[in-house]
């Protein structure tokens, strides 16, 4: 845990000192959130070791109550950093700026949040692909087992929930990389009264379990609540119903309720069974914890045939955020669509002369062998292809 000397980000280059031999120069905002302000930066070292960072600066902290703010987020971020796990973003050091202001220096991930993913499923009138879905889940699954079961440096267990799983705090890398954030940072907020305005926006508490908007602590289970929310944002859509007001969509939080849904018919009743135990509303009818989810999960995906999902990841991040139209048509143009669900064998455009085959179920994505004729013979290489909805 280090301490920054005073000073505090004047501008978007700003360069900070945290001793006498780091210091940190600040490029610019990456964005804001319900506690402040998320920075690129670079953390400069002895030797000319330079490390790439997102840099977390907590300005949004009740007022007269910062020293407490400090001492709550510093035991939350002790216990955060402890995790080595590859679906959790590495915290790297914990500081004060001047003001008392604390900060943050995390991994820093290209990409985006699930969040924004969804909101670009949404704008087109889309909905996740089901093995898209089925990826993202056992990865964050396993990231929150991942952080209850971690151990510090004495050996010890953390036990580190998370408090405020959400859509919000899922980034996705460029990379395929799945990882969650801000690991017991909403609990130690709120632990000292600095967001209680939080549990009072219908938006915040979408994917909190109906206990914890009732005031009690998070548990293992509560996680579940959430991480179950998040399935089912990706596979059928918001928690809320359209036509609830704000009123109405807390007491339906505050109550557990998740809306009716007319699920796609291409989930299987195992994987609806599935998300709906995550989603009780009553803690001991849940998965105990992440892990008995992810290993249900987990189970239902290779039955599927869902693997390693990280190749549709990026083929989704590109499609959805791709600034260049080339681009994105080039990553489409490996994509080609079906109208069956069983073993398939086709000739796709007549001037590639490519053969594909391969087994995938009805809407959704996968991988399978195309022959590609060359001057030495057929070679074989994996496209992407999707079958349609019937």
């Amino acid at each position: 845990m280090g301490r920054a000397q005073p000073q505090q980000i004047e501008d978007a280059f700003s360069e900070i000192r945290l001793d006498e031999h780091r210091h940190l120069t600040v490029q610019g905002e990456l964005g804001r959130g319900a506690f402040g302000t998320v920075y690129r930066a670079t953390l400069h070292q002895p030797w000319g070791l330079e490390r790439p960072v997102a840099m977390k600066v907590f300005t949004r902290l009740a007022a007269g109550e910062e020293e407490m703010a400090v001492t709550a987020l510093a035991l939350a971020c002790r216990s955060w950093g402890s995790v080595r796990h590859p679906n959790v973003v590495g915290l790297h050091e914990f500081g004060v700026l001047t003001g008392k202001q604390a900060f943050a220096l995390e991994e820093l991930l290209e990409g985006c949040s699930l969040a924004s993913l969804l909101e670009s499923y949404a704008r087109r009138s889309m909905r996740m692909p089901l093995d898209l879905a089925l990826f993202l889940g056992v990865e964050l699954a396993e990231g929150l087992d991942g952080a209850r079961c971690a151990r510090n440096a004495e050996g010890r267990r953390v036990g580190l929930i998370h408090g405020a799983l959400s859509a919000r705090e899922v980034l996705l890398s460029s990379r395929g990389e799945v990882k969650i954030s801000d690991f017991g940072v909403a609990m130690a907020a709120r632990a000292m009264g600095a967001s209680s305005s939080l549990l009072t926006t219908s938006a915040r508490v979408e994917t909190l379990a109906p206990e914890v908007v009732q005031g009690e602590a998070p548990t293992a289970r509560s996680d579940v609540f959430s991480l179950g929310v998040v399935l089912w944002q990706m596979l059928a859509g918001p928690r809320y119903p359209a036509h609830l007001g704000e009123a109405e969509r807390l007491e339906y939080a505050r109550k557990g309720l998740v809306r009716a849904s007319v699920f796609d018919p291409v989930l299987t009743q195992d994987l609806k069974e599935t998300v709906l135990r995550a989603v009780e509303a009553d803690p001991e009818r849940r998965f105990p914890n992440a892990g008995a989810l992810a290993y249900q999960l987990r189970r239902l995906a290779l039955s599927m045939g869902v693997g390693d999902g990280r190749v549709f990841l990026k083929h989704a991040m590109i499609n959805a955020f791709s600034p260049d139209p080339s681009e994105e048509a080039a990553t489409r143009e490996m994509v080609v669509p079906l109208d069956i669900s069983s073993r398939f064998e086709l000739e796709p455009p007549a001037d590639s002369g490519e053969r594909v085959s391969g087994t995938l179920p009805l809407g959704s994505w996968g991988k399978a062998e195309a022959a590609l004729p060359g001057d030495e013979g057929d070679r074989v290489s994996e496209v992407l292809v999707e079958t349609a909805k019937g």
